[in-house]
């Protein structure tokens, strides 16, 4: 009869590669949820879109420098969306022959949006269940029902369309 042999110790390398390994892959999960957070977390006046996700959920903040560079369309069956209108200088959309809309549709989630005070603005934001806040007194005012703002202004360079059927949305302006 055989005598049996012992198994060998596990060796250094193998642990420490294991190790390795993991703690690789542990940064890696972290960078991931990490990255999305400081781009939105990213001040006002970067000059950046940013968005990550599918048709199912969108996380995505939308700072750009340019006109051209603002989306039309923001749609999302949910999401948190934040539009910064800030950093787009207000001659640039009063240049324009004709005013542009920015069309925000998401069904659940939260919306904020920022905008110099003088800009000239129309504001139509519907909210099924949820709240609609504003540091402007004129928005707070103009709620005409529950869930509902509408403002018409036909000097207006930008035509501001919120819908959603569930969240917060937040409309502020600056100075």
């Amino acid at each position: 009869q055989r005598p049996s042999l012992p198994v060998a110790p596990r060796s250094r390398a193998r642990k420490w590669t294991v190790r390795a390994l993991v703690s690789f892959v542990a940064l890696g999960f972290v960078a991931a949820l990490a990255t999305p957070l400081i781009l939105l977390l990213t001040p006002a006046g970067e000059g950046f879109n940013f968005s990550i996700g599918n048709n199912d959920f969108t996380l995505a903040k939308y700072s750009p420098n340019d006109v051209s560079d603002l989306p039309r369309v923001i749609d999302a069956h949910e999401g948190y969306i934040g539009v910064v209108l800030d950093s787009i200088p207000v001659e640039q959309f009063s240049n324009l022959e004709h005013p542009i809309t920015l069309d925000i549709d998401v069904a659940e989630g939260d919306v904020w949006i920022e905008f110099p005070e003088d800009l000239a603005y129309s504001l139509d934001v519907r909210t099924e269940s949820g709240s609609i806040s504003s540091s402007d007194d004129v928005i707070v005012e103009a709620e005409t029902e529950p869930g509902h703002v509408q403002i018409d202004n036909p000097d207006a360079d930008i035509e501001i369309i919120i819908t959603m059927r569930g969240g917060d949305i937040s409309i502020n302006t600056t100075d």
